[in-house]
């Protein structure tokens, strides 16, 4: 059984094929870059989107404003939405990990989100949409420090390994919900 699944992976990864700009699902096209041995995800749609507008938060100019997620179980559910748990046993095993880059508006709002997955990654484009899907819709963020009007982002990201959902416990994302700031 475990050949099958190997066969089963292997075959829906052969999307990700490394030479190509671009993939596309039925509702939406992904830019594709790599870089070394990563491969870079994005929606074509965030490409000139709401963060055109808007200047990357930055520390040097601002009193000190940062964003924490509201809680690591709404972060963990996001994973446990999108992948059965026989799923997460096969990528935990497979040792796949995944590395979200989120920008999050003044208002804790996410805007967009990218991938960055490993040369050898065992994931599909559409679970990639879906992840993506409950990132926009269901991934809440708290303020740290202070409170700013104009429109700005924060960049923040997050490396998750399959071996941490699998066990229901994402170390950074417990360390973010329970960030203070200074």
């Amino acid at each position: 059984m475990l050949i099958l699944i190997t066969i089963s992976l292997n075959a829906q990864n052969e999307k990700f094929n490394w030479e190509k700009e671009e993939i596309s699902t039925k509702s939406n096209n992904y830019s594709l870059r790599k870089s070394n041995d990563r491969l870079f995800i994005n929606n074509l749609k965030f490409k000139e989107n709401e963060t055109a507008e808007r200047k990357q938060y930055d520390p040097s100019k601002n009193e000190f404003s940062s964003v924490k997620l509201h809680s690591h179980d709404g972060f963990l559910k996001i994973f446990t939405d999108v992948f059965e748990s026989k799923r997460i046993k096969v990528l935990a095993n497979f040792n796949e990990r995944i590395v979200l880059f989120i920008r999050i508006d003044e208002n804790a709002q996410v805007i967009d989100v990218g991938f960055a997955l490993g040369e050898d990654n065992k994931l599909t484009i559409e679970e990639i949409e879906k992840l993506e899907k409950q990132v926009l819709n269901n991934l809440k963020f708290d303020i740290v420090g202070k409170k700013l009007t104009e429109p700005i982002y924060y960049a923040w990201s997050i490396r998750v390994n399959f071996k941490e959902v699998e066990k229901g416990e994402i170390e950074f994302a417990r360390k973010s919900e329970s960030y203070k700031g200074n």
